[in-house]
């Protein structure tokens, strides 16, 4: 085999959580590289012009991006397809899109709540992510 698979992604971001949790479900060995959140297009420059997290690159050293195809490439390369074989194959796509279009959109109001709750969480994550001096004041009070 060739490279240790890599990661690339914000800590606090509900699409690298799929992706990072599939990967932890089938013990998959894999680096996890934080990227600074407020310089994503640049720490995924290498993968292209898609500029958002996460960027999985594999142990061919080829870069997959986007969370639903990272489950699926995931799935099919570490767990023989497994999970893609159980069930009924547009139910499950049905599942997946509305995870996209909807869930992620309640993801927000769901973590932040209130005013108050809202600067406790960006507080929070200025301090989980690779922000600088700077963008860590930024990030929290915008």
């Amino acid at each position: 085999m060739g490279q240790t698979p890599t990661l690339h992604l914000l800590y606090s971001c509900p699409f690298c959580w799929k992706v990072r949790g599939l990967l932890e479900h089938l013990n998959v060995d894999v680096n996890y590289v934080g990227v600074n959140g407020m310089k994503i297009k640049k720490d995924v420059a290498f993968a292209g012009d898609w500029g958002k997290v996460p960027v999985f690159t594999d142990q061919q050293g080829d870069h997959h991006v986007d969370s639903t195809p990272l489950l699926r490439l995931i799935d099919a390369t570490y767990n023989d397809g497994k999970m893609a074989a159980q069930g009924d194959s547009a139910r499950q796509e049905e599942w997946l899109t509305w995870a996209d279009t909807h869930l992620s959109k309640a993801t927000v109001p769901i973590l932040y709540g209130s005013l108050g709750s809202a600067l406790k969480t960006t507080t929070r994550i200025s301090k989980i992510e690779k922000f600088g001096f700077i963008s860590k004041r930024l990030y929290a009070w915008a």
